[in-house]
């Protein structure tokens, strides 16, 4: 996937760049968008800079199309369908228990699983952030 930014500020071999939110990536979160309810327009990417871009230049900018394929999968699937474990498990156990209603039971599981997920991916942020396959790379300076 490419985008364009512009490059606000150089930290050795990497590079902070300034891009718009690709229409693609919408209110995925891998950038910050769950920490509110309104994710914010233009983001701050921290990129690998192979070609020595400096401050202020307008660059291309490249990631792997799997790792954003990976993180949609690790952000919307792996969650639904831990909630969807979470309920089915719920409901075997309210019916093992003999609980009167196996809904309730299959409900909260199911939340709890879901938010397990979120806040393991949360804790597991900077492990998966040096990942190759989700970094972001300077390919060229544009006129």
């Amino acid at each position: 996937m490419e985008q364009v930014g512009v490059v606000v500020e150089t930290i050795g071999n990497k590079a902070r760049v300034q891009t718009r939110r690709h229409t693609i990536c919408s209110n995925c979160g891998r950038c910050g968008g769950l920490h509110g309810l309104e994710a914010p327009r233009d983001l701050t990417v921290i990129a690998q800079n192979p070609i020595g871009a400096r401050e202020g230049e307008l660059v291309q900018l490249e990631t792997a199309a799997g790792g954003v394929l990976l993180a949609a999968f690790l952000v919307y699937i792996v969650p639904l369908l831990n909630f969807f474990l979470g309920f089915g498990l719920g409901q075997w156990l309210a019916r093992t228990w003999h609980f009167a209603s196996t809904e309730t039971p299959g409900i909260v599981l199911g939340f709890i699983l879901l938010v397990a997920t979120y806040l393991l991916l949360r804790i597991q942020e900077h492990r998966l952030a040096r990942n190759k396959n989700f970094a972001a790379v300077i390919t060229k300076v544009l006129e």
